[in-house]
C-alpha cells in the first residue's frame, strides 16, 4: 500500500515472565500494517524481553525507566516522550494502564487500546475489541455518542501474516502432530504436568507431542531434563516462525490467549484451558474449541489433578473424531478471522492521526 502519510506511532507494550508475549505478538499484525503505510513505528516497554522480540519484525524499541505496573509514574514518563519525540498516535497493550492514565495521555495526543471487558472507557480516542465475550452493548451505550473510534468483532481480530497462509492447508489430514503450548511463565508448570499424562496415553502411539517452550517460560530447563530424549516428544524454543510448528499439528492443547485466534485462522481444532482469572473471563471462543474451564483448584493455588485429566480425555476424543475435528474448522470459518485485522486497526490510527494533528499541544516533528 502507498504511503498516506508519515506519522509517528508508538506501541506501548510489555512481555515477560508473569505477563508471557501475547500483548507484545498481538501488536506486530498492526506494527507491520502502519509501516505499510508509511507510518513510522516504536515500541515502548519498561521489559526488556519485547525489544529482542519486535526487533526480529525490524522494530526498535525504547525502554522506559519505570516499574512494570506503576501506571502513574508511567502516564507522567509517556507524556514527556510523546512532547519530546512528536508522537502523532500512542497505541497501549497493557492490564496496568487505567481511565487515569488514559486522560493524562489524551491531553498531548490520540490514545488507543484493547479493550478490557469495561475496564476503559475515558481519554480514547480508539478502542479495539475482538473478544467473543465483548459486550456489544456496553461499547455502544458508552462510547455511541461520544468521538471515539470503536472497532468492535472478529475481523478486527491481529493477525501475524505467516498465519494466514496456513488456512489454505489441510492440516487435519495432513499432520501427525499435537501443539501443547501453555504461555506466559507457567508459574503451575502446566505444561510439565500434561505432558506426564501425555506420555502415558495413546495418544503418543500416533502422534508427536510438539511443545513450545515460550521466552517468558520458568520450565524450559526442568522441560529438557525429563523429556528432552523422549522420542515422541518435540520440544520448540526460541521459535522464529510458530506457523512451521502449527504445520506440523492437526490438533492442538493450549491455554486460552493470543494462541487461540492464531489456531483459528489456522483452521486447527483444538482444546482450550485456563490458568488465570482474564483468560477464565475472556478465553472461550464458542464452536471453535472445547472449553475446559480455569483448571487451577478452587483457591486459584494449584492445579487441579481431575482437569487436567479432563484436558487429555478431550484431546484423545478430538484426535478420534473426524467429524468434531471438522466442525471446529467450520466454525473457525465462520468467526470470520481473516488475517486483516491489524490492517484494520491501522487504517483506523492513520485516519485518527490525520484528523487530530495540530488539536494536540505536542512538538513537530522539526529537527
Amino acid at each position: 500500500m502507498a504511503s498516506v502519510g508519515a506519522y509517528k506511532v508508538a506501541i506501548r507494550a510489555d512481555g515477560g515472565r508473569g505477563i508471557g508475549l501475547g500483548h507484545v505478538m498481538r501488536t506486530i499484525p498492526i506494527a507491520e500494517a502502519l509501516h505499510d503505510r508509511g507510518c513510522e513505528v516504536v515500541y515502548l516497554s519498561a521489559s526488556g524481553l519485547t525489544g529482542s522480540v519486535v526487533e526480529r519484525y525490524g522494530f526498535g524499541c525504547e525502554r522506559l525507566d519505570c516499574e512494570i505496573g506503576d501506571a502513574d509514574a508511567e502516564a507522567q514518563l509517556m507524556c514527556g516522550l510523546v512532547r519530546k519525540e512528536g508522537l502523532d498516535f500512542v497505541f497501549i497493550d497493557s492490564f496496568y494502564a487505567n481511565n487515569d492514565y488514559f486522560t493524562a495521555l489524551s491531553r498531548v495526543c490520540p490514545v488507543g487500546t484493547f479493550g478490557y471487558g469495561d475496564r476503559f472507557s475515558e481519554g480514547l480516542s480508539l478502542i479495539v475489541s475482538y473478544l467473543a465475550c465483548t459486550d456489544y452493548g456496553w461499547y455502544e451505550r458508552k462510547f455511541a455518542h461520544r468521538s471515539i473510534s470503536v472497532l468492535v468483532g472478529s475481523s478486527y481480530v491481529p493477525v501475524r501474516r505467516e498465519f494466514t497462509a496456513l488456512r489454505e492447508l489441510d492440516l487435519h489430514k495432513a499432520a501427525k502432530g499435537i501443539l501443547l503450548s501453555v504461555g506466559g511463565s507457567d508459574e503451575f508448570n502446566v505444561t510439565g504436568a500434561l505432558l506426564d499424562k501425555l506420555v502415558n496415553s495413546p495418544l503418543v502411539q500416533d502422534y508427536d507431542i510438539h511443545v513450545v517452550i515460550g521466552a517468558a517460560s520458568r520450565c524450559g530447563q526442568s522441560l529438557r531434563e525429563i523429556y528432552g530424549s523422549n522420542p515422541h516428544i518435540v520440544l520448540h524454543e526460541n521459535v522464529e516462525r510458530m506457523s512451521e510448528v502449527f504445520a506440523s499439528c492437526d490438533i492442538a492443547i493450549t491455554a486460552a490467549g493470543y494462541t487461540v485466534f492464531e489456531l483459528a485462522v489456522s483452521r486447527i481444532p483444538m482444546v482450550a484451558f485456563a490458568v488465570s482469572d482474564d483468560q477464565a473471563l475472556n478465553g472461550e471462543v464458542p464452536g471453535v474449541m472445547r472449553w475446559m474451564g480455569d483448571i487451577r483448584t478452587e483457591d486459584c493455588t494449584a492445579l487441579d489433578p481431575r482437569a487436567l485429566t479432563s484436558v487429555i480425555e478431550c484431546a484423545s476424543e478430538l484426535a478420534c473424531s473426524e467429524d468434531l475435528c471438522l466442525a471446529m474448522i467450520k466454525a473457525s470459518e465462520e468467526y470470520e478471522i481473516d488475517g486483516l485485522g491489524g490492517a484494520r486497526i491501522a487504517d483506523e490510527i492513520v485516519s485518527i492521526a490525520g484528523r487530530k494533528k495540530g488539536r494536540w499541544p505536542i512538538a513537530s516533528h522539526e529537527n
